[in-house]
């Protein structure tokens, strides 16, 4: 047993037992069967759940390795971009040392997307994807954390308790970290804990301090802990996000009750809305290692957020929502440019949207504009 073994992710010699698991876990055949049979799980639950054990336990028997369960994931992936992208770029990969690893800092939009693009993006160039950092909070099930385990994910605990504890986690987190990047192993983390719901990428700086706890022993420079963790800002921009809606909620329930609690499955809907939902254009920003600048960890903090939010792209919807919460005298009227090319499911979910909770939808799009003017003073439209 190594210092990691309850929070790395799953290595090739698991795989063959974790997936005959997988293949029988009545939760997991249950979920798939609601998601690929929802009128045949309804009236007849046993034979879409044979039919789900059956070819589940089929495809996983050609799986031997984390690569080859890596590689099915990209065919699925593949199929989900076609079905639900009308446009996916990326740019900046080409400037990574296939031979080194990096920590890549990420704005947090959407629960597995936003680094499950990064992946995908690393393998379509030719390089090797990074370790996922995830919350325990998200392995509310057996399968989940062993689907996440298995691609490559690895557990940062957020329910312990007590002071030494949390210190200890959090030690224990910068060493593996520190020690997948020694290893020639990238790291994804998102900038702070959760998802943006408001649109307001912000690096937290307890996040930067954390990391740095692998090497207080070795240096009292932390850009020293900067460049040897080899830091790259990562900027995810979508066109539209197919979890609005529920953001937008729990944003006005949290500020009318002063405090919201998600119900019990919340984040797997939320999984199942950001995968099979619409999404527009997608585009996926590598920036460069953080060099200069970074000689404090709240210094460091502010580098990356001016290099997340000059990587974002701010689309129709973001300039449109922009200006009907900001703009004089044409709020919420369409410009000529805007009518062709807002997409029609956005106005879609501003017409779902429940009057009180429009502002909280309007205003993930919108601050991705407003972020872009504090810090590259762009004008608003």
């Amino acid at each position: 047993m190594t210092e990691f073994d309850d929070i790395r992710p799953y290595v090739d010699g698991e795989v063959e037992d974790v997936l005959t698991g997988l293949a029988q876990n009545p939760a997991l055949i249950l979920a798939l069967a609601k998601y690929a049979y929802p009128r045949l799980a309804q009236w007849m639950p046993g034979l879409s759940h044979r039919i789900i054990a059956r070819s589940m336990g089929d495809g996983f028997r050609k799986i031997q390795s984390i690569e080859g369960f890596q590689n099915m994931m990209s065919v699925y992936f593949e199929q989900m971009i076609k079905a639900s992208v009308s446009r996916y770029s990326a740019a900046g990969l080409a400037e990574l040392d296939p031979n080194k690893g990096y920590l890549f800092i990420s704005n947090h939009r959407d629960i597995t997307l936003d680094s499950a693009f990064l992946n995908y993006s690393l393998l379509q160039a030719g390089l090797n994807s990074s370790r996922i950092a995830i919350g325990d909070n998200l392995l509310t099930t057996e399968f989940m954390s062993d689907l996440m385990r298995l691609n490559k994910s690895f557990i940062i605990p957020r329910s312990v308790k007590g002071t030494k504890n949390i210190y200890a986690s959090m030690l224990k987190t910068s060493r593996y970290i520190r020690h997948s990047i020694e290893q020639g192993q990238s790291i994804w983390i998102a900038q702070r804990e959760g998802r943006s719901k408001d649109g307001l990428d912000r690096t937290d700086v307890a996040l930067i301090k954390m990391l740095g706890l692998a090497f207080r022993k070795d240096t009292s420079e932390f850009s020293e802990v900067v460049a040897q963790l080899n830091m790259v800002p990562v900027s995810i921009s979508y066109e539209l996000d197919p979890c609005d809606l529920i953001k937008a909620h729990e944003l006005y329930m949290a500020a009318s009750q002063n405090q919201y609690t998600k119900p019990q499955g919340a984040d797997l809907d939320s999984i199942v809305a950001s995968i099979t939902g619409l999404k527009g254009q997608v585009h996926l920003e590598v920036g460069q290692v953080l060099v200069d600048g970074c000689g404090t960890a709240e210094n460091t903090a502010q580098v990356l957020d001016e290099s997340i939010v000059e990587g974002l792209k701010a689309f129709s919807t973001h300039h449109y929502s922009a200006r009907y919460l900001d703009g004089d005298g044409t709020r919420g009227l369409l410009s000529e440019s805007e009518a062709t090319t807002v997409p029609a499911e956005f106005t879609k979910h501003l017409a779902a949207c429940p009057e009180q909770e429009k502002p909280f939808l309007l205003a993930q799009y919108a601050n991705v504009v407003r972020n872009k003017r504090e810090y590259a003073s762009i004008a608003l439209p």
